[in-house]
């Protein structure tokens, strides 16, 4: 029986240690197994971080082809529109050089008319000198007949023949001196007339300069204006080009904000799902040990075979353990790693926002100063403008002068007249000479009602003459006396007045004459006296008169004939000139009617042009976004390559267009404003743009395959 009982006991312990064994050898299996398991999520989890720091760096690579393509495109716009401002601003001081020449010419013409003026001035002066002193001369024959008068009244009569032959002397050195006074203010008057001409080409020439500036200035505005239409259209394309690349910057930080947090929610979902792996292998482990507690417990033996297996076991668990804390760790590392890179990239793009702002504050700034140019241009021609109504204005008071003047010829015309009739009431013949007091008293009352028509044209003159002056002093800015004896000044009519003024002492010194003769001689009879008085009208005023007034009336004729051929002349160059001025209007109305329908045509095109813009840009961006969709949905290289290749022909197909666009929109400006090209070969430059693209495109494809 206990040999029975041994034998059980033994077959018991060896079926007990055989299925300790085979426990062991399982938990071992299963260990085994389970790490073997986590090495593999292990590898797969590597292989994923790999494969997202592939898609990330390419994604860089990228954003950092695409960044230096914009700065590239920037900086030929930035170049292109400093070289526009450096040639506007050099036209700008061409123009101001030939404003300040055209000022300063202006100036010097203002000096030599005042210089000129001065002239006149003075020789006004010096014939009023003259006129004076003739006055002079005047009073004193005068003074010195009514003394000899006076003498021969007292003494005996003196002879005729000597009186006569003195007086003719006498009226001969007086016409001698008037004929130098005409012959001097004929001089005068030429000169007067031939600086009256040079004054009036100089102005038209001053005019005609001023148009011709006006005109330059014109030209300059529409091509600032044309070059203001440029920059703000390529400042819009460049806008649009900012904000789309702004743009994909964001949809690609976003992607890439959008696979890290996808990458790590996975991870912490592959961590946990580790962690509990781990604790049901403690939980299987912890029963283990309990149950081999429990079996070992009974009978309290302990074999070395049962130690080194859970020995051996503890060690695997040990080093599954470390092996856990490790890719804890690493995926920690990769975690900090990855949102560093993220930082530092959101930080360069930050840094590249500011940069640019900086760029369009400078390209304000010139702006800025560009409109603060055409500012000054504008005042520049306001100014112009002003003088030009200045000139009108002298014109304007030039006519009046002219009109004043007619109005002289008119009132010393009837002068004339007054006096032609003077000579026809005094050198008429008087038949009946039986009462020599009532001729007399007629005589004198005609002589009367003479003078005072004679004095009512001097007193017309006069107030003619001061509204000459009060023109005088608008024009010349000096105060003139208004009181003065009679008109004088550098005008042709002074003569004709002083020889009219001056011929009623002379007939009343003849009349006074012939009666102290007449008197000298009472015992002649009536008819012997009559045929006297007769002959002596005759041989003395008569003779005198007669060709006084021949003199001034030929006088009269030639100045009125001259103003006829002056007036004659001025209408002529006032009708020429007034259809020089409509056909200039005529010019000027058709070239801006046909700039408007060029400005309108080229709205109209620009318009057309900008809807085809931006469909062509709505269908580039949709190819875009769908080659971006097919390479987020390839699962190979060779489709995310060949996503690659279409995304960068469809781009550089893109830059192509905007290039050809720009050199045609350049191209096109130098043919329109005053910039030429001589000898341009259209086949030429286009092979050659179409040569750079293609360089440009093969290095771009060339980086984005070496980065793959």
């Amino acid at each position: 029986m206990i040999a029975d009982k041994d034998t059980q006991l033994k077959q018991f312990t060896e079926q007990l240690c055989f299925f300790k064994d085979v426990l062991a050898k399982k938990d071992r299996v299963e260990s085994i197994l389970a790490i073997q398991r986590l090495e593999r999520q292990k590898d797969e989890l590597e292989q994923q971080l790999e494969k997202a720091k592939f898609e990330s760096q390419a994604a860089l690579e990228r954003l950092e082809s695409m960044k230096q393509l914009h700065e590239e495109a920037m900086g030929t716009s930035n170049n292109s529109y400093l070289e526009q401002i450096g040639a506007l601003e050099k036209l700008t001081l061409d123009l101001q050089s030939s404003l300040a020449s055209t000022v300063e010419r202006y100036r010097s013409l203002e000096d030599s008319t005042s210089q000129e003026k001065a002239q006149l001035r003075r020789d006004k002066q010096e014939l009023e000198r003259l006129i004076r002193l003739k006055d002079g001369e005047t009073g004193q024959r005068q003074a010195q007949a009514t003394a000899l008068e006076a003498k021969l009244s007292r003494s005996v009569p003196v002879d005729d023949e000597e009186l006569q032959s003195r007086q003719q002397r006498e009226e001969s050195a007086w016409h001698q001196r008037v004929s130098a006074l005409e012959h001097a203010l004929v001089a005068e008057r030429q000169n007067t007339a031939l600086f009256r001409d040079q004054q009036r080409r100089a102005i038209a020439m001053e005019q005609e300069k001023a148009v011709h500036a006006v005109e330059q200035a014109q030209a300059v505005a529409a091509e600032l204006a044309t070059a203001n239409i440029c920059l703000l259209e390529r400042k819009r394309q460049r806008e649009q080009e900012q904000h789309a690349f702004e743009q994909k910057l964001k949809e690609y930080a976003d992607r890439a904000k959008e696979q890290a947090a996808t990458t790590e929610t996975i991870l912490q979902e592959e961590v946990a799902s580790l962690k509990g792996e781990l604790k049901s292998l403690t939980e299987i482990r912890e029963n283990l040990d309990r149950a081999l507690a429990h079996a070992l417990a009974s009978p309290k033996v302990k074999s070395a075979r049962h130690q080194a297996s859970l020995s051996e076991v503890r060690a695997e668990l040990q080093k599954a353990k470390q092996k856990i804390t490790g890719l804890e760790e690493q995926l920690s590392r990769n975690g900090s790693i990855r949102t560093s890179e993220i930082d530092g990239k959101l930080a360069q793009l930050s840094a590249r926002e500011r940069r640019g702002a900086e760029d369009q504050r400078g390209l304000k700034k010139q702006r800025a100063d560009a409109t603060a140019e055409r500012q000054q241009l504008q005042k520049e021609q306001a100014e112009l403008d002003q003088r030009r109504e200045a000139q009108l204005a002298a014109e304007s008071k030039q006519k009046t002068d002219h009109k004043l003047l007619q109005q002289i010829i008119v009132l010393l015309a009837q002068r004339l007249q007054v006096l032609m009739a003077l000579f026809d009431t005094t050198s008429a013949t008087r038949s009946d000479s039986s009462d020599d007091v009532d001729i007399w008293r007629e005589i004198q009352r005609q002589w009367g009602a003479l003078r005072q028509e004679l004095e009512n044209v001097d007193w017309r003159l006069m107030d003619m003459r001061s509204q000459l002056e009060a023109l005088l002093f608008d024009l010349d800015g000096e105060q003139r006396s208004s009181q003065s004896s009679g008109f004088h000044g550098p005008n042709p009519f002074s003569d004709a007045v002083a020889a009219g003024r001056d011929t009623v002492p002379v007939a009343e010194q003849l009349k006074v004459s012939r009666l102290l003769r007449r008197l000298s001689c009472p015992g002649e009879s009536l008819e012997s006296r009559a045929r006297q008085v007769e002959a002596e009208e005759h041989e003395t005023f008569a003779l005198a008169l007669a060709r006084e007034m021949t003199a001034m009336k030929d006088s009269y004729e030639r100045q009125l004939e001259e103003l006829r051929a002056e007036l004659r002349k001025t209408q002529q160059r006032r009708l020429v000139t007034s259809q020089r001025l409509r056909a200039e209007l005529a010019t000027e109305r058709r070239r801006s009617q046909r700039a408007a329908a060029q400005l309108s045509e080229r709205i109209v095109e620009m318009e057309a042009a900008l809807v085809a813009q931006e469909k062509a840009l709505a269908a580039a961006q949709t190819q875009q976004q769908a080659i971006l969709d097919q390479h987020a949905a390839a699962t190979s290289d060779d489709e995310r390559q060949r996503a690659l290749r279409e995304l960068a022909e469809l781009v550089g197909s893109d830059q192509r267009r905007r290039e050809r666009e720009r050199i045609a929109k350049l191209l096109t400006y130098c043919g329109a404003s005053s910039v030429t090209v001589e000898h341009r070969d259209r086949t030429v430059e286009q092979e050659a743009v179409d040569e750079v693209l293609h360089r440009t495109l093969k290095l771009t494809c060339e980086n984005e395959l070496g980065a793959l």
